[in-house]
């Protein structure tokens, strides 16, 4: 069974019977973390994966944690609505956009 399918039943056993999170999870054989699980929406994504083209198309030599500094720090915490094109942040020496 996949796992979005066990916390659905876990979700409606824990209403119907009125019992804990904890309770559902042993029972279902399921983690908290599964419990909580939600999903990345693929709007969300596609944001992303906008910003990370930008970012590599205009600075090649980049490596991975710059480029995860950039996103968390222009991106994912201002809302990921695409409107960020003024957002600076400085690295050393360089600046990101």
């Amino acid at each position: 069974m996949k796992p979005a399918r066990r916390r659905e039943l876990a979700c409606r056993a824990k209403v119907e019977y009125g019992v804990s999170i904890r309770v559902v999870c042993d029972v279902l054989s399921i983690s908290a973390t599964c419990y909580f699980y939600k999903p990345t929406l693929a709007n969300e994504n596609a944001v992303i994966e906008d910003w990370l083209m930008r970012l590599t198309t205009t600075h090649k030599r980049w490596g991975v944690g710059a480029l995860a500094y950039a996103l968390t720090s222009c991106v994912i915490l201002k809302g990921l609505n695409g409107t960020i094109s003024a957002c600076t942040v400085s690295i050393g020496n360089w600046n990101l956009i």
